[in-house]
């Protein structure tokens, strides 16, 4: 069973050939597609919608961040679990170095 894309988009327009700089990127190689519009309404949206895939974000919202939350039994609505989600977003968005 495939998934779908998080994102549609035509590999003959301007999206095609996007270059991911995350490290170890989980888009096929060759067929990065960048995201339609920043996914957050912040400088870090911006940031994501330029150097992060559709896929690696994908990845990130379905699979990564779910289990941070879990299993770290973060409360988003706490400035405390907001910095620990973010650093982890981060880490896994190859932004800044894993801690520890």
């Amino acid at each position: 069973v495939s998934e779908k894309p998080a994102v549609q988009a035509g590999m003959d327009g301007p999206q095609s050939g996007f270059h991911c700089k995350r490290p170890n990127c989980i888009a096929p190689t060759g067929r990065a597609r960048q995201l339609t519009k920043p996914p957050l309404p912040d400088t870090m949206g911006v940031r994501i919608y330029q150097e992060i895939c559709a896929d690696c974000w994908a990845g990130w919202v379905r699979d990564h961040s779910i289990k941070i939350v879990n299993e770290l039994r973060l409360d988003l609505s706490s400035d405390f679990g907001q910095e620990e989600y973010d650093k982890h977003m981060k880490e896994y968005l190859g932004f800044e170095e894993p801690q520890g």
